[in-house]
C-alpha cells in the first residue's frame, strides 16, 4: 500500500509546477527531485524542489533548500538563491525564481539541509536562446 502511494504521489508531482524532473537523486537522509521547465531558456525561470527522507518517501518540508547556479564556461556571474514553500504552487514543494542571463550549459548545485544533516546534489542544464520562447511558455513560467 505505502509503495502504490508513492507511486501515485510521484505521477501526480511529475510536473509539479510546471517543469519537467531534470534531477532525481539519493543523497544521505534525503530524496531530492528538482523540476525545471521543458524546454529550459534563457529569462526568468521558476526551479521547484521536493525533499523526502529517504527509505520511506514521507515528505520533508522544514528542510532548507539552497540553490547554486553557475555558467559552465564562466561567461556570466552564477546565481545563489533559497527555495522557499512560499514562492511554489503546490505547497509540498519548495521554489525560486532564478533569471537566467544567457543560453549555454549551466551547473545547477543543490543543497538540503535539516536538522544538523546536509546533502549537496548536481547536475547540468542546456539552458537555450530566450529568443524562441513562446508566449504561451511565458505566461505558464509566471505560475510560481
Amino acid at each position: 500500500m505505502r509503495t502504490a502511494m508513492v507511486l501515485m504521489m510521484s505521477a501526480m508531482l511529475a510536473s509539479a509546477d510546471g517543469g519537467a524532473v531534470r534531477l532525481r537523486e539519493a543523497s544521505g537522509p534525503f530524496l531530492v527531485t528538482v523540476f525545471a521547465p521543458e524546454p529550459l531558456r534563457a529569462g526568468p525561470i521558476d526551479i521547484s524542489v521536493l525533499v523526502q527522507k529517504r527509505g520511506t518517501g514521507r515528505v520533508i518540508l522544514d528542510a532548507a533548500v539552497t540553490f547554486v547556479i553557475e555558467p559552465l564556461a564562466g561567461t556570466s556571474p552564477g546565481i545563489r538563491t533559497r527555495a522557499t514553500r512560499e514562492q511554489a504552487t503546490n505547497k509540498l514543494l519548495k521554489a525560486a525564481r532564478i533569471d537566467l542571463p544567457a543560453p549555454g550549459s549551466w551547473a545547477l548545485q543543490v543543497i538540503v539541509a535539516r536538522g544538523g544533516e546536509e546533502a549537496v546534489l548536481a547536475t547540468n542544464l542546456t539552458v537555450a536562446s530566450s529568443a524562441s520562447r513562446s508566449p504561451a511558455a511565458c505566461s505558464r513560467g509566471a505560475q510560481g
